[in-house]
């Protein structure tokens, strides 16, 4: 996804920033627009009189009521017995396998493997064990449900808990972490794991925060059970559907038809909100519910005025690389009479075909059978 599309046209600006030290040496704060950041130690040492064009004369004109900080306990050494590291410089997680140090417990001799490995590298002088960190620089979006989405930078250390990570820094925002939802890669997390438990995450990577409202309300276009499956997809072809809300909602994600023959398949997706792309997502769609449904939680959560235009537009295909390469999906029928199928909300939604849908998705048949939102 394009977090920074989201950030332009969904965060407010702000002129605050994050920051934990160890140290205790507070200044020179940074002054980033857009975001809440919270500073590195290294950074904090750093010299330097400007960060993202902030002189330090701007940075000391933030009030205390600008200017969000805690006192976190004393660094941890970064190496340690059978825990993994992350090098800054590959953008690649080890684990250490054995080390020595001095008399002040500061490493002369590590020796690591990289995360899924078997090669054996040993490290020896400071250069490079300076490559190597026990906290990962990240990005946390969170989507309030009834604020502007809000970019924090973070940098939790990698055997910390989320939830004890982030909690500071959303009490600041006068938010309660205990409220939202993690997702990252289009699947929820648990806030009680760590960085190192979540498969794939690199610096610079972004986790989403949802505030929860429980299970979301789900609009079908189809009656239940009229499906068909021989619908074939491949990347020369696209589905697109329009669902257009008669009050104003919280979109948070919608369903494709699950495959006929396989258990999972390459998936492309963009939501436009009024002709403005709000995300694009390429994804493995997987994990079928009730044999013919394929439900995506988008990674936020979008305000939708009623009378706003929903454009979904997806691409299937068995191979991303392959653009003739079919896949069956199944497909539905009986959409003409939407508006008399048994819904939570009844009358919530108009749906309306778009002419550039070029595999025949319309209002009568096709794709995407279910929008899932918020009241």
């Amino acid at each position: 996804m394009e977090s920074s599309d989201i950030a332009e046209k969904y965060t407010r600006c702000y002129a605050h920033m994050w920051r934990d030290t160890s140290e205790g040496q507070y200044f020179p704060f940074t002054n980033v627009t857009c975001s809440i950041k919270e500073e590195t130690g290294d950074k904090l040492k750093n010299n330097s009189t400007s960060y993202l064009d902030c002189g330090r004369n701007n940075i000391l004109a933030l009030s205390e009521s600008d200017v969000f900080r805690t006192l976190k306990a004393a660094a941890s050494p970064v190496f340690n017995v059978d825990k993994l590291v992350y090098n800054v410089i590959k953008d690649k997680w080890f684990r250490v396998l054995d080390l020595k140090t001095d008399e002040h417990s500061n490493p002369t001799w590590v020796s690591l493997v990289e995360r899924d490995g078997v090669e054996i590298i040993e490290l020896f002088t400071q250069e490079e064990f300076d490559q190597y960190k026990n906290f990962l620089e990240i990005s946390v979006i969170i989507s309030s449900a009834f604020k502007d989405n809000t970019i924090l930078e973070v940098n939790p250390k990698i055997y910390e808990k989320l939830e004890v990570a982030l909690e500071k820094p959303f009490e600041g925002l006068g938010q309660r972490i205990g409220t939202y939802k993690f997702f990252f890669n289009g699947k929820e997390i648990d806030k009680g794991t760590s960085i190192a438990t979540i498969d794939t995450i690199n610096q610079g990577d972004t986790i989403f925060a949802t505030e929860g409202f429980g299970e979301p309300s789900k609009f079908s276009r189809f009656p239940e059970g009229s499906y068909d499956s021989e619908w074939y997809m491949n990347l020369n072809y696209h589905d697109v559907i329009i669902f257009i809300p008669q009050q104003d909602i919280k979109l948070c994600g919608f369903t494709s038809f699950a495959a006929r023959d396989t258990t999972e398949y390459p998936f492309r997706y963009q939501i436009n909100i009024d002709g403005v792309t709000v995300e694009k997502e390429e994804k493995i769609a997987t994990d079928f519910e009730d044999k013919y449904y394929c439900r995506h939680r988008l990674n936020s959560l979008y305000p939708v005025k009623a009378g706003q235009k929903i454009e979904i537009t997806g691409w299937t295909a068995k191979d991303f690389d392959s653009l003739n390469d079919y896949v069956y999906i199944y497909s539905g029928k009986g959409g003409d009479n939407y508006t008399e199928i048994e819904n939570e909300h009844m009358g919530l939604f108009v749906v309306e075909t778009k002419s550039q849908s070029c595999n025949w998705t319309n209002v009568s048949i096709g794709n995407f059978p279910e929008i899932l939102y918020y009241l």
